[in-house]
């Protein structure tokens, strides 16, 4: 019996769980279609000085757009859904459209409900702002 016992205070340490490493919080994915584009911030900053009809949306907060933004570039706070969608029905859906926000994931759910209305010349900053700046490239105000 005491042969028993000390076997089992023996196992006891190696039966503790071990803490699980914490989870990495990133946003998620979004897939998109091939129709939409992902532009790197040169390529985007090419489409902005050679498509002079471009049409540039920032789907950020309010007080993210003052902060900064594209030159030119419309406001539409994409966490305002039914706003998000009367004012992309303002907008031109045949012109191409450059879409960000602050990563990626904002941008690519506008484009996705864009591409619902219609829109067919979609593409995207990859990486938002964030990868604008670190680029270094300016921003207006």
């Amino acid at each position: 019996m005491r042969l028993l016992t000390l076997l089992l205070l023996l196992a006891l340490p190696a039966c503790k769980p071990t803490p699980s490493p914490p989870p990495q919080l990133e946003p998620p994915i979004v897939a998109l279609p091939d129709t939409i584009r992902l532009l790197d911030p040169a390529a985007a900053q090419t489409l902005l000085t050679t498509q002079p009809r471009l049409q540039i949306i920032d789907c950020r907060m309010e007080d993210e757009f003052r902060n900064g933004h594209l030159p030119s570039a419309y406001h539409i706070n994409q966490f305002k859904p039914e706003e998000t969608r009367q004012r992309l029905q303002t907008l031109d859906p045949i012109r191409p459209t450059l879409v960000y926000c602050a990563l990626g994931t904002r941008s690519r759910e506008t484009a996705l409900l864009m591409q619902e209305l219609g829109f067919q010349d979609i593409s995207i900053l990859d990486g938002g702002i964030h990868a604008w700046l670190q680029a270094k490239l300016l921003l207006s105000k």
